[in-house]
């Protein structure tokens, strides 16, 4: 039974739909709240099939300080959320859009989950953990929520088709689903092979699709006649299975974004089994070497006439559509269609070449903070002149009060190299601050920070990292880090993930495909850590680097790359550089600085809340509660 919901802040209602007055409307569950405290409780909603797919927020109320979670997007028209309701909990609202307008949203029930349901999902998804968080949650609840969350609501890809059955629903096209064509929407041409009868599906009620079979041996300018440069174009192969209405779903988002191509993501069924392919939002540097369009397409006809107009159809059907210079697209975040054979290979693309040496002027800055433990620092100094990589660079070594003879012998060793400086600062420990301060002094175009407690592992890591700082749409440059067992500790950052931020795949294989098969490829990412981060020092300088103030220790490197961002220079991860890191050697956290901690993370949360919320390069419909690929 569908639950009501009552307008309670920045939306008002006509009574037939919502209107959003703001980026954070919010909508009142209508059901007993207090009841539910305590309880673990399913929360099952929809949005509409041609709405922008946006991550819900669910907030909970009450004599105690108010929590709000992020939900899975309804990629497939519903989304599901599992999760405990805390104690003494009075209200509970729910934030369905991220922007003013009208919506419509429902939630369709809120159950209760029993003990014993609860524990057989554990033990289903992730049999280990599971049952880990069982016993912990028989001595401790509030400890146990959090690893019973990751069990119980982060399902593994493998799941994918029972996943999906509890998801996708039927479109209700003549009501909920209904969608809006204003004047001057595109109409769409879906080029057929000769069974177009079998494609009439995927049109939806859009009032400008129609299907075309070109003649065998036509080009695309042909097959483009009597179109206009910002109607669509989409291709139905034989073998593909578009979904109901597709062609309707991506024509409501070209009236409403003037992107040159949109893509969806897309299902891959092969051995009895369906997998997704979920896709990141746009990124022109990934797509250069991923086919990130794949099949579920749909061109604006001015953009496919000035660059493909020449190809034959049957080739623009048959081959992967690779993005022009400077092209423009748009992710529609959901499985549009389905396919029996996997992707194309990766592409050739070229390498930024390394900036130039310059005549009295180093490749790069290196900034390296320390405070004693020389054996690290002696290390991360001799990993730098790996036979074959550049050595002209001009090192800051931040000496934050270090006090053994080591340390005092290892600077003067540094000194004698006219590469390196070594800059006292006596004062209580402030990353942002030090960091800051030898940036002041640099010489270089470009900034590298690192760790004392990083080792180079492969030569040409400096290049790798610096080459692309140039690049007018990239901020903070961020390369692959191991553990010293081998294992992966940083391939980049995802926002949201622990209603924070993760390094995510943390601990898994490097050789790993990773995420979107992109872990081998420079591809755009969030953020990235300062253990080892590149910016071009114009860059970091007019965002007025590091947040000294508010974030003196933790999030300072993923608050830097996220006003980057907000410039338009977004952070990039270069998996070809490749160092060791020995996470946390020289910081120890102690319990007295915990206060302190708790103080930035709140911060960095209030500041970045409508980001955290919208992650571009990881799919809305992934969970927040894993920190590698599952369904959320």
């Amino acid at each position: 039974m569908t639950v009501a919901l009552a307008p309670l802040s920045g939306v008002r209602t006509d009574g037939a739909g919502f209107f959003a007055e703001g980026a954070e409307p919010w909508l009142r569950l209508e059901l007993d709240a207090a009841a539910l405290a305590g309880r673990w409780i399913v929360v099952s909603y929809d949005a509409p099939l041609c709405a922008p797919v946006v991550r819900p927020l669910l907030a909970f109320g009450g004599r105690s300080a108010e929590r709000r979670e992020i939900l899975p997007a309804p990629s497939l028209g519903r989304g599901i959320w599992v999760g405990r309701v805390p104690e003494r909990t009075t209200e509970i609202a729910i934030s369905p859009v991220d922007r003013a307008g009208p919506f419509a949203f429902r939630v369709v029930a809120v159950d209760v989950l029993s003990r014993g349901r609860r524990l057989a999902t554990a033990l289903r998804n992730r049999p280990l953990r599971g049952f880990a968080a069982h016993a912990l949650e028989l001595v401790d609840v509030e400890a146990a929520e959090r690893p019973m969350r990751r069990a119980v609501a982060a399902r593994p890809l493998a799941r994918y088709a029972k996943w999906r059955a509890l998801r996708a629903r039927a479109p209700e096209w003549s009501e909920f689903d209904a969608p809006t064509a204003p004047p001057g929407s595109p109409r769409v041409r879906v080029l057929t092979a000769s069974d177009a009868a079998g494609a009439a599906p995927m049109a939806g009620p859009w009032p400008g699709v129609e299907l075309s079979t070109p003649a065998d041996g036509s080009n695309v300018t042909d097959a483009l006649r009597g179109l206009g440069d910002r109607d669509l174009v989409m291709v139905a192969r034989t073998d593909d299975e578009w979904a109901d209405g597709a062609a309707t779903i991506l024509a409501v988002a070209a009236s409403r974004d003037e992107a040159d191509v949109l893509y969806a993501d897309e299902e891959l069924a092969s051995n009895g089994r369906l997998h997704p392919r979920f896709k990141p939002d746009w990124s022109p540097i990934l797509a250069e070497r991923a086919d990130l369009f794949g099949r579920a397409w749909a061109a604006r006809v001015g953009w496919l006439r000035a660059h493909f107009g020449a190809q034959r159809v049957r080739d623009l059907a048959g081959e992967p559509l690779r993005p022009a210079a400077g092209a423009k697209a748009f992710h529609v975040a959901r499985p549009l269609l389905r396919r029996a054979d996997a992707p194309a290979a990766r592409f050739d693309a070229s390498v930024p070449p390394a900036p130039a040496i310059l005549a009295g002027k180093p490749f790069a800055t290196l900034i390296i903070p320390t405070r004693d433990r020389a054996e690290l620092l002696s290390a991360c100094v001799a990993s730098l002149d790996r036979p074959g990589g550049r050595t002209d660079y001009h090192a800051i070594v931040v000496d934050n009060g270090s006090v053994t003879d080591e340390a005092d012998r290892l600077f003067d060793r540094l000194r004698a190299d006219a590469r390196f400086e070594v800059m006292r600062i006596d004062a209580p420990f402030n990353y942002s601050a030090l960091c800051n301060a030898a940036a002041a002094r640099a010489r270089a175009d470009a900034l590298v920070f690192l760790n004392n407690d990083v080792e180079a592992r492969s030569s040409d890591w400096l290049a790798d990292i610096v080459r692309w700082t140039p690049l007018r749409g990239v901020g903070a440059v961020g390369a692959r880090l191991l553990y010293p067992g081998g294992t992966l500790q940083h391939g980049g950052v995802v926002l949201g993930i622990d209603g924070q931020a993760c390094h995510f795949e943390r601990g898994g294989d490097p050789s790993a495909r990773g995420f979107f098969d992109r872990a081998d490829a420079p591809h755009e990412i969030s953020a990235v850590t300062a253990a080892c981060l590149a910016v071009e020092r114009a860059k970091f300088e007019a965002v007025g680097g590091f947040d000294a103030r508010n974030l003196p220790v933790e999030y300072s490197d993923i608050d830097l790359c996220l006003r980057l961002g907000e410039r338009g220079w977004g952070a990039l991860m270069a998996p070809a550089a490749t160092l060791v890191h020995r996470e946390a050697a020289t910081r120890k956290v102690a319990k007295s600085q915990e206060s302190r901690y708790a103080a930035e993370v709140a911060h960095f949360r209030a500041r970045w809340a409508h980001v955290l919320r919208a992650d571009p390069y990881f799919h809305p419909a992934l969970s927040l509660d894993w920190h590698s690929a599952a369904l959320g």
